[in-house]
């Protein structure tokens, strides 16, 4: 991708002559003239050992949305105004006039690709500064160290294998009527993932994605902008080979101590790191979970057919996990580093760990699975974990992977934990990231908005299919950071009013599921995608079980059942039929796959006619689910409920 596009003009909320759209980013024109690559041996460790780094800068250029009318490609706004009538006499619709929303923060990761000496691609991220100028961005790592520097340099003149992932928030301004001023929010100040002092406040309108560098700065017009110096001599890098003796296995992270112990004073933080020279805080979540956003939850499950198995299963299920991180501990973090005298000054940015360590082997507490495979997310600080489940000799894959899903929602326990490890960078030992697979323990993307348009009232809209838990809120105002517990659940698409002052000038809150308790077997596709793949539907064993009921004191001729399956009314279920010598009946049904994992709700009609044929035929309509108890079981006391 060689930009982020942009988005499709809008009109301003009190005057129609002017229409707003997310800018476009794209590479600076050649020439780029804030491109700099400069390689450097500079300063020592605790050990007395030289660090060797690298600096790798470049420009974006903002621009108008690729999605205006062709004939509005400015990226200022004219005066804008409305005129009254045509020479008709005609009330005149306004011309509009197009202007790019102004930019609250942006946040920046470079990412560069490589592989392993058996083939593997692997990525290795770093956090960049991000810092406004008059035409765009400009985008600045400085964490490349070690053998990460060689990568780089290879990355941008070889292997075009470097990237940076942007993302964006704009405010919504409100503009004065018939060219009047223009209004903006409060400016927020910078938040934990490199964003920057921005125009305003309201976190209505994101925007993000990728830009290849490919080989743009590979050609001889930046020559000179790539350097190398060693002793205080400076010269052009021509090749790899100027930059072998980089190579040296070190690290520039350490762990922070200054702030006490980290899990006491920020619950969902295990500990913080701070790099020397790029001067990034990477805060270690405590665990990753399954990450949820405005789509819901990010994992999925697969029905396959194993080839020649007679309808016999397996399930792979794939998850994007994410750091379950609270984010007034952010808050409070950055404010804490910030202002300690031992480390006032040297924090530039902070981050969360976005890269796997190969290097940690990956461990799971289920015997159900497979041993599952872990690989790098979609966006900075998320993972992906694929699991397998297959039949064996004890149980069949349909049993296993039901009983997986009950574990998955489990509320008082977390059977389903593992391990994987964590890179801060090439040299520093991996960390260990805890994974819980568990939906009382997700990890939040987009699904919930805060709106400081009226900071004095701020607002929450719950942006997800699924309820949500407020659980508590931190404010930056005035008087500098407060926070708040909470206890709100707020219903799908529901907003709620937070408590702000005049002055507030950020505003988050930590949230989660608001699950049922108890979590009801036929709610599971809320929460797991369930697809079948090459084969749609399993073999399910429907039984009833009467030995409970005394026919002869009851005078029963005989009991038939009849299931009508709530979520798939157009399969037919055979009747089941129970008299004094076979108190016990079952049948087999084929039913799709995605229900055979997520609930088989059923009405089951219940008749019972008497050895007495003068009595009247007793009948009633019972609830029962044929995936949490494959047997539904009558007593004696059902015959009461008429």
């Amino acid at each position: 991708m060689t930009g982020l596009e942009g988005g499709a003009p809008f009109p301003d909320r009190t005057d129609p002559a002017i229409h707003w759209y997310v800018p476009r980013y794209t590479l600076e024109p050649d020439p780029d003239t804030a491109f700099r690559f400069d390689a450097r041996r500079e300063g020592n460790d605790g050990e007395g050992d030289p660090f060797h780094q690298a600096v790798l800068s470049f420009a974006l250029r903002r621009g108008p949305s690729a999605l205006l009318p062709p004939e509005d490609t400015g990226d200022t706004m004219l005066t804008a105004t409305s005129a009254p009538t045509g020479p008709d006499g005609d009330v005149r619709a306004p011309q509009p006039q197009y202007y790019g929303l102004p930019l609250v923060s942006a946040s920046a990761v470079v990412r560069v690709g490589y592989r392993e000496q058996d083939g593997t691609s692997r990525t290795r991220a770093f956090p960049a500064e991000v810092t406004v100028t008059p035409t765009g961005l400009l985008v600045t790592a400085r964490g490349l160290m070690g053998d990460d520097v060689i990568l780089a340099f290879t990355g941008l003149t070889v292997t075009a294998a470097v990237a940076v992932d942007l993302s964006c928030w704009y405010t919504l301004p409100v503009a004065g009527r018939h060219g009047g001023p223009i209004v903006y929010f409060r400016p927020r100040p910078p938040g934990l993932s490199g964003s920057l002092q921005g125009q305003g406040t309201q976190q209505g309108v994101g925007q993000s994605g990728t830009l290849e560098l490919g080989m743009k700065y590979a050609g001889p017009s930046y020559r000179e902008s790539r350097t190398v110096t060693v002793d205080g001599a400076t010269t052009v890098l021509h090749g790899v080979d100027q930059l072998r003796q980089f190579d040296v296995r070190q690290s520039e992270y350490a762990e922070v101590t200054a702030l006490g112990d980290i899990p006491s004073r920020y619950p969902s933080l295990r500990a913080v790191y701070l790099g020397a020279v790029s001067g990034t805080l990477m805060a270690v979540p405590a665990v990753y979970g399954v990450s949820r956003g405005k789509d819901g939850c990010a994992q999925q499950c697969d029905a396959i057919l194993d080839s020649g198995a007679n309808s016999r299963c397996r399930f792979q299920f794939s998850f994007t996990l994410g750091p379950v991180v609270d984010p007034v501990d952010l808050m409070r973090l950055w404010a804490d580093a910030t202002a300690h005298p031992a480390l006032r000054g040297t924090v530039r940015l902070a981050a969360l760990p976005s890269a796997l360590d190969g290097r940690t082997p990956v461990t799971f507490s289920s015997s159900l699975v497979s041993p599952p495979s872990f690989a790098d997310g979609p966006r900075p600080h998320t993972f992906l974990a694929a699991l397998e489940i297959t039949d064996d000799s004890e149980l069949p894959a349909i049993v296993k992977a039901n009983l997986f899903l009950r574990q998955l929602t489990a509320s008082r326990t977390t059977p389903l934990f593992g391990r994987v490890g964590l890179r801060l960078d090439s040299v520093h030992e991996p960390l260990v990231g805890n994974v819980v697979l568990n939906l009382h323990t997700t990890s939040s993307a987009d699904d919930l908005a805060v709106d400081l348009a009226d900071p004095a009232t701020p607002r929450a809209r719950n942006a997800a299919p699924l309820d949500l838990r407020l659980i508590r809120y931190g404010r930056i105002d005035g008087t500098g950071l407060s926070t708040a517990p909470l206890d709100v659940v707020l219903p799908e698409g529901a907003t709620t009013t937070l408590p702000g002052t005049a002055d507030t000038t950020d505003l988050r809150v930590h949230h989660t599921l608001a699950l049922p308790e108890p979590f009801p077997t036929t709610a599971l596709r809320r929460y797991v995608t369930v697809t079948a793949v090459d084969v749609q539907q399993a073999h399910h064993v429907l039984a009833v079980n009467g030995t409970g009921v005394d026919f002869a004191v009851r005078g029963i001729g005989s009991i038939t059942a009849l299931a009508a399956l709530r979520e798939a009314p157009g399969i037919t279920v055979p009747e089941l039929r129970l008299v004094a010598g076979r108190r016990a009946d079952s049948t087999t049904v084929d039913i799709p796959v995605t229900f055979a994992v997520s609930g088989l709700a059923a009405v089951v009609g219940i008749t019972v006619t008497w050895l007495d044929p003068a009595r009247p035929v007793l009948s009633l309509d019972l609830e029962h689910d044929f995936i949490e108890h494959p047997i539904m079981v009558l007593t004696s006391e059902f015959l009461d409920r008429r």
